[in-house]
């Protein structure tokens, strides 16, 4: 009688087992296949505008609006040798600073960046046209698996609510001159 008693509560505790996965597989499968409603945080996202940038292209030939957000913008040429980039950040800027952090950080990954010129340079803000003066330097990297474009443009103007990083990159430091027409062509909106 035992004998038979262990062998039914086995078969009970073996047939409740089985019918606990079925019941998680089935709960399972119609969690999945049953439409889910938004959360109200995904209802509201999808009402709402994208966010508008600070900046604006006004366009110019042989280039064309990449990436943008709130804060940043990229130009890209269509010939694909340079790209511009114009930041707007918090605080106050440091030019001379500013430079020489870039340098270290170029030098900690054994590149070099030697000044080539300072061509002055314009950007317009919603308040009217601002100049500014573009560092330009050739790089060079002696770590052949990390190459860099040979050709970069920094330039910063402090603004009452912040400044705007201003960065201009080519193959080759002789082919930054033609990025300025991309750099004139930022409006700064706000």
């Amino acid at each position: 009688m035992r004998q038979k008693r262990r062998i039914l509560n086995s078969y009970i505790v073996g047939a409740l087992a089985i019918a606990v996965v079925v019941a998680a597989a089935v709960a399972t499968l119609g969690t999945k296949h049953r439409p889910v409603d938004a959360s109200p945080a995904t209802k509201l996202a999808s009402k709402t505008s994208p966010v508008k940038s600070q900046f604006s292209f006004a366009g110019t030939t042989g280039w064309h609006a990449g990436p943008a957000n709130r804060t940043s913008m990229a130009l890209f040429s269509d010939d694909g040798e340079c790209f511009t980039s114009i930041e707007h950040k918090p605080g106050t800027v440091d030019t001379a600073a500013q430079i020489q952090k870039q340098q270290a950080d170029l030098t900690t990954t054994g590149g070099t960046m030697t000044a080539s010129a300072t061509p002055t340079v314009t950007v317009q803000l919603a308040t009217g046209i601002r100049q500014y003066e573009l560092h330009e330097f050739s790089l060079s990297n002696d770590n052949k698996s990390q190459p860099l474009m040979g050709g970069l443009g920094l330039g910063y103007v402090q603004l009452p609510n912040g400044y705007l990083k201003i960065q201009s990159h080519c193959n080759t430091a002789s082919e930054l001159p033609a990025a300025i027409l991309a750099l004139q062509a930022y409006t700064f909106t706000s």
